[in-house]
């Protein structure tokens, strides 16, 4: 199971269109039916205390209470470990929203590199074999071994800039492997 969801998450970088799971999480409950009605209301529970899924460990506690919808539609800051300091740094790269950093193209490169190394068979690639992440890295990189790749800087991954590998220092994202790896994404 681990191996297919590498090899999903590496096929995401090759259809760009994709969309991720973040993006799915609360669909549904706003589309009209095929029909061009609206869905019928569910009625609501009596015992709330029935319901035991929370992700309390992974929201500050102002958003411990707020829909799915209203987390992802949530500075970035509203995780529990990204300060407001880290908040500033991930805007410099567009990332403003939790759903925006769900969608984050670099930490997904990144996470699909660093899946797929773990699989990797030194010296075992197939004469003539189409398999590459040219739209992923910089030229000077794409001819390395995945293993390598993720010992890389940030920067290593085609659209970051040099400047990105200081930004991404100040949250301990030093490689690939570790922008692959984090948490927060």
């Amino acid at each position: 199971q681990a191996i297919l969801a590498q090899v999903l998450a590496a096929a995401r970088l090759l259809v760009p269109w994709a969309r991720p799971l973040s993006t799915l999480l609360c669909r549904g409950q706003d589309r009209p039916s095929a029909m061009g009605e609206p869905p019928a209301k569910k009625p609501r529970q009596a015992n709330a205390a029935a319901y035991q899924m929370n992700i309390n460990q992974a929201v500050d506690k102002e958003y411990e209470h707020r829909s799915c919808a209203e987390i992802l539609k949530a500075p970035t800051s509203a995780l529990q470990g990204i300060s407001d300091r880290g908040c500033d740094i991930l805007k410099k790269f567009g990332v403003e929203t939790v759903h925006d950093l769900g969608k984050w193209k670099f930490y997904r490169m990144a996470k699909a590199i660093a899946g797929l190394s773990q699989v990797e068979e030194p010296g075992k690639r197939a004469e003539g074999s189409a398999m590459n992440a040219n739209k992923a890295l910089d030229k000077a990189h794409e001819g390395k071994s995945l293993k390598d790749i993720t010992k890389l800087p940030p920067s290593a991954l085609q659209g970051l800039a040099p400047w990105a590998d200081e930004e991404l220092a100040k949250l301990h994202l030093t490689t690939i492997a570790k922008l692959g790896e984090w948490k927060f994404a």
